[in-house]
């Protein structure tokens, strides 16, 4: 547990499987700074940070664009590239792909996929998860089995299929 808030923010980001409910500020840019002045960055090095984000994801014509002009799709990758620019060691995704159309998905699990960060991925979709190092299937708050994806997988899809649906 982390005492120190800025020390937390240094180590962790997480993205929302809803990025309405992370996302605060009515322009892209103010977004895109607000962890990185909580982090005690000056805003005018956390503007720059986040400039050169936007340009990384090639979307710096973003830079003072209002978040209701933006897609579901585009409001996830604006929470990402928010994080990311926090540079954390760890990620936490909580079903990054959810609500997302086909190409979206691919486009946002290629990003994901190209991170050196450790990602924590939660999901019921197991198909995303399949080449990831550790796999953890939780269920209500305790855990069923800890593995290898190829371990894990196959018994919790098997036992999901064994459900009664009305």
């Amino acid at each position: 547990m982390y005492h120190d808030r800025r020390a937390a923010l240094d180590t962790i980001g997480m993205i929302f499987q809803n990025p309405d409910h992370q996302i605060i500020f009515p322009t892209v840019i103010e977004e895109m700074i607000f962890g990185l002045t909580q982090m005690g960055i000056d805003k005018s090095s956390a503007v720059q940070r986040a400039i050169s984000y936007l340009s990384k994801f090639g979307k710096s014509d973003w830079h003072d664009r209002a978040i209701s002009t933006l897609s579901q799709g585009q409001k996830k990758l604006l929470c990402l590239m928010a994080i990311l620019a926090m540079e954390p060691k760890v990620i936490i995704l909580d079903e990054p792909l959810a609500a997302l159309d086909i190409p979206t998905q691919r486009q946002l699990t290629q990003i994901l996929q190209s991170l050196p960060q450790t990602l924590i991925y939660i999901t019921h979709d197991t198909t995303p998860i399949q080449d990831y190092d550790v796999a953890i299937w939780l269920e209500q708050g305790q855990i069923v089995q800890t593995g290898s994806p190829a371990n894990v997988l196959p018994r919790f899809i098997n036992e999901m299929n064994q459900i009664e649906v009305l």
